[in-house]
């Protein structure tokens, strides 16, 4: 049987003063993980997150939650509302303590002070905040802040749990922490995440489905090869170490495990290994070969899948089909390091 998808959107237009600002014919969010929106500013992000918190109705089209039909219709029942939590960019802290502010939420539900306190006490202690619980909650500093705004939101247990900028602004101290945490909560809560960034680096970081926005409709999301890896040391020179006998080598290499993008834009197919300077040269089977728009999208098993955008006419030219064997090449300095 199929699984039911979280959220469907169908036709999903929103306009604001009098412009589309948000255009979906068609969106479906999976249960668990992290899903990240990607785009600039005004890409249509956090208009999206709101027509997600059941909060914000579309100007047109429709909105399915968990099976239950929200927009167009009477908007959402109060059971779907409880579930689904939005923490914004610039949270607003009450001038009480932190345990108090954390609290908050469940003491609004009815919940009595003591369970809604031992309750946040957890969620606090979830985000690294144990023992600030009778600091005043607007002495904190802007990453602690976003911490106990996330701490007051998964005290209510939400099965939806939605991120504005989560990462913005913030100390590198507590973006490892606001990291760590994001990239827990769908295993240690059971919790779906949503999380708006503009920093498409961030998002592969931290793995889950990337959704890109460019102008309120949907984007594809360049690079596509982003991979794990760890830094090694061959010939003398730092490389990459993405697979078992896939190394690569890249302009800048900082110590340990990174991340690699390798733009599919600059990689360059050849049926026999070429004479160029890429310092980047693997060879493989292909396995598949697919039109996108005005672009096709190859790619090869180099030990682990790499693609690459070809136009049609030198996909012509090379004759390339699945299964054959190709050489892929790219220069150093089309590697990202992360």
């Amino acid at each position: 049987m199929t699984e039911v998808p979280l959220y469907r959107l169908r036709g999903v237009v929103r306009r604001f003063g009098g412009a589309v600002v948000l255009d979906l014919p068609e969106l479906e969010l999976g249960r668990g993980g992290i899903h990240f929106l990607v785009g600039p500013n005004g890409a249509g992000k956090t208009m999206l997150l709101g027509v997600l918190s059941l909060l914000e109705s579309p100007s047109e089209g429709e909105v399915v939650f968990d099976g239950e039909r929200i927009f167009p219709g009477p908007g959402p029942s109060e059971a779907a509302a409880r579930r689904v939590t939005l923490v914004g960019q610039a949270p607003y802290l009450f001038d009480t303590t932190v345990l108090g502010n954390a609290a908050y939420g469940l003491r609004r539900r009815g919940l009595g002070r003591t369970a809604a306190e031992a309750a946040a006490s957890e969620a606090l202690a979830l985000v690294g905040l144990k023992g600030f619980e009778g600091r005043r909650a607007r002495t904190l500093s802007g990453g602690e802040a976003k911490r106990l705004a996330i701490a007051r939101a998964l005290a209510l247990r939400p099965q939806v749990l939605l991120l504005d900028e989560p990462l913005a602004n913030v100390d590198e101290a507590n973006r490892r922490i606001l990291e760590e945490l994001l990239a827990g909560i769908p295993g240690r809560l059971g919790a779906t995440v949503v999380a708006t960034t503009h920093d498409l680096e961030e998002a592969y970081r931290l793995g889950g489905r990337v959704i890109a926005l460019r102008g309120g409709r949907l984007a594809d999301v360049p690079p596509d090869n982003v991979y794990p890896g760890l830094v090694v040391v061959r010939d003398g020179e730092k490389r990459i170490r993405v697979a078992e006998g896939v190394e690569v080598c890249a302009p800048t290499v900082r110590e340990g495990r990174v991340h690699v993008a390798v733009d599919a834009r600059a990689v360059v197919l050849s049926r026999a290994p070429l004479d160029s300077s890429a310092r980047n040269r693997f060879a493989g089977p292909v396995t598949s070969v697919r039109l996108c728009g005005d672009h096709v999208r190859v790619t090869v098993d180099i030990g682990v899948s790499l693609s690459a955008w070809v136009t049609p006419s030198s996909l012509r030219e090379l004759g390339l089909h699945p299964g054959d064997r190709v050489t892929v090449s790219f220069k150093a300095t089309s590697v990202r390091v992360f």
